[in-house]
């Protein structure tokens, strides 16, 4: 056994590109059926969360909760299905009519649960709702490209960009519509919670802000009616008090509990489904202001063969997370899946330090991180021991890391995770690589041309396998310079009673609640 695994053990206890037109032969999705009769169906699923729901209105909410709680009751132009392929929704398909423009030809039988018509004019209402400054919808800097948006008839809803854009139709995956004239009549603050609008499969027949969300099954909807007729989603911080309710019968599922926690339960005859996210936690190293050694890339790639991913992976977080060699996970479109991985090996990082005249190194570091990244960076920090690296770690709240994450200044290595900015594409999960999201320059922290270059060409090419190429080499690049030290991916898990049926973990943190069904 290594002589860190014993560190290990102690802390333990302590995809594709998108495409310019859409998937041939798919309009949708069927109504909901399920091979289980009616009558031994659940009427009520339980599910509880561990972040509460701030609102009901879909377009300025931050929390993650809201991809779960928002699927059964709203819609979007295109949506993700469990292989993460981009699929026809509310649009029927979609071409591209020139680089800079887009078309969508839209369902023309869809109605909201008021009976609202959904055509092209509400989702240009939508999109301009969602563009509004006032509206502060924090993804809005995902449509930044867009220049307009046009309907000019009731099925086909135009979107110009101010640039080629081949992201632009999983970006729609982002937007849920809701009814405008409903949406003006009622007002936000009323809209925001219990007499929230959709076009889904399930209605809201009660909010209860920080506590809970209960759904309703209803007949209208363009997919069908849900397989279980009462849904609710039940906050609650404290994952103790999750696990009593997964053990008592009153969840029906959890999201998100502690490991020691999914172990229990599964060993007592409870499923887990487990998603990976598409983007990693990582050590981003500071080649411009941090240590002199970080400049050195052989420095750089020792550092990463340092780090025991599988056993951090299996002791620190009991086989719950996947080991990361790059950015994007397979989840994510950009994902190499034929690049090799780092291999483990502190012989090979020694004799890279030693080339680099760090032989016998006594180097102090210093890591900028959250709580949430201490556990697998004293791990880690335990590892360059090896090396003759000190690892000092320099926690801060979330509110300075956010600061520093975009002013900076940072130490040695920031340690944070990256992102997939929901279209689940590697442009996301390297935009903080090198400078390219232009961030100021306290806060820049590896320079490549070779990478600005490529990262810069892909976000432009709308030919999906030109784009996968400048894809590949900017992913391969990143490898081999290694500025940053992938650690692991987080797997996003539902553990759910072993009656409740086609349950699948998305890689947003959601559940398909359409779908997912109990017997009594």
């Amino acid at each position: 056994m290594p002589r860190f695994a014993h560190l290990l053990a102690l802390l333990a206890i302590v995809t594709i590109a998108c495409a310019p037109t859409a998937p041939s032969g798919s309009t949708g999705p069927a109504a909901g059926a399920t091979s289980a009769p009616a009558a031994e169906i659940a009427d009520t699923i339980a599910i509880g969360y561990p972040v509460s729901l701030p609102s009901l209105d879909p377009h300025p909410v931050v929390a993650q909760t809201g991809a779960f709680a928002f699927d059964p009751i709203y819609d979007q132009l295109v949506r993700y299905d469990r292989n993460g392929q981009i699929q026809p929704w509310l649009a029927r398909s979609w071409r591209s009519v020139d680089r800079t423009t887009w078309e969508f030809t839209l369902r023309d039988d869809v109605k909201f649960s008021n009976g609202e018509v959904f055509d092209a004019a509400a989702a240009k209402w939508n999109f301009d709702r969602f563009m509004n400054p006032e509206t502060r919808a924090i993804e809005r800097p995902t449509f930044a490209t867009v220049d307009r948006v046009e309907a000019p008839n009731p099925t086909t809803f135009r979107v110009i960009t101010k640039s080629e854009d081949p992201l632009l139709v999983r970006r729609f995956n982002l937007l849920r519509m809701i009814p405008p004239k409903y949406f003006e009549a009622t007002g936000v603050a009323e809209f925001q919670g219990a007499k929230a609008v959709g076009s889904g499969p399930y209605k809201v027949v009660q909010y209860v802000a920080g506590d809970r969300v209960v759904f309703e099954a209803w007949d209208g909807s363009w997919r069908g009616k849900g397989k279980t007729k009462r849904l609710e989603l039940r906050f609650t911080p404290d994952r103790t008090t999750l696990q009593a309710g997964m053990r008592t019968g009153d969840l029906d599922a959890a999201y998100d509990l502690m490991a020691d926690q999914i172990i229990a339960l599964k060993g007592m005859g409870y499923n887990v489904s487990e998603g990976v996210f598409p983007g990693a936690w990582y050590m981003e190293f500071n080649t411009i202001g941090g240590h002199p050694a970080l400049r050195d890339k052989r420095v750089r790639l020792a550092l990463n063969y340092a780090i025991d991913r599988e056993t951090i992976a299996k002791t620190l977080f009991r086989g719950l997370v996947t080991p990361a060699w790059q950015m994007a996970s397979p989840a994510a479109n950009g994902y190499q899946k034929d690049l090799r991985n780092y291999p483990y090996n502190v012989q090979q990082a020694k004799q890279l330090m030693a080339e680099a005249g760090y032989a016998n190194a006594n180097i102090k570091m210093k890591a900028t991180l959250t709580a949430g990244g201490r556990t697998f960076a004293e791990a880690v920090g335990g590892m360059w021991k090896e090396l003759g690296i000190e690892l000092e770690l320099q926690l801060v709240d979330f509110a300075v890391f956010v600061e520093r994450s975009n002013l900076g200044p940072i130490d040695d290595i920031w340690i944070s995770r990256s992102t997939d900015g929901d279209v689940r594409d590697a442009d996301a999960a390297y935009q903080f690589v090198e400078n390219v999201a232009n961030r100021v320059e306290a806060r820049v922290t590896w320079r490549n041309e070779r990478f600005a270059q490529l990262y810069t060409a892909q976000r432009t090419e709308v030919d999906p396998n030109r784009r996968a190429q400048l894809l590949k080499d900017m992913v391969t690049l990143v490898y081999e310079e290694a500025p940053v030290a992938p650690v692991y991916y987080p797997t996003l898990a539902w553990t759910t009673n072993p009656k409740v049926k086609d349950v699948f973990a998305a890689p947003d943190t959601s559940l398909d609640l359409a779908a997912i069904y109990k017997l009594k």
